[in-house]
């Protein structure tokens, strides 16, 4: 069903009514701290409300992270989980010499 609304009535992105939860403050953060350092490779502890106890609570954190890291622009980021931990990478993009045969 598709009801018809004014352009007026959408609203403006990011703005939904509610406070930004712990989870996406911390990600936030930790992707600050983690952009001024000189770290490559990390790995993610501290979050609010714990650790990842298992891999379903690891994908919820990823998605947050993941999520962050898109709406911040940082396309020389990844997150990446493996069982229950979280790692923060900084890619690196290498051009290979192209030979002339």
């Amino acid at each position: 069903m598709l009801n018809e609304v004014d352009l007026q009535d959408i609203p403006e992105r990011g703005k939904f009514g509610c406070d930004p939860t712990e989870t996406s403050i911390f990600c936030e953060a930790t992707l600050g701290d983690f952009m001024k350092s000189s770290i490559r490779t990390a790995e993610v502890n501290g979050w609010p409300k714990g650790d990842p106890k298992n891999s379903k609570q690891a994908g919820s954190y990823l998605s947050s992270m993941n999520s962050k890291i898109k709406g911040m622009h940082l396309e020389n980021v990844m997150c990446v989980s493996r069982g229950k931990r979280l790692f923060l990478m900084k890619t690196v993009i290498r051009k290979e010499a192209l030979s002339h045969a």
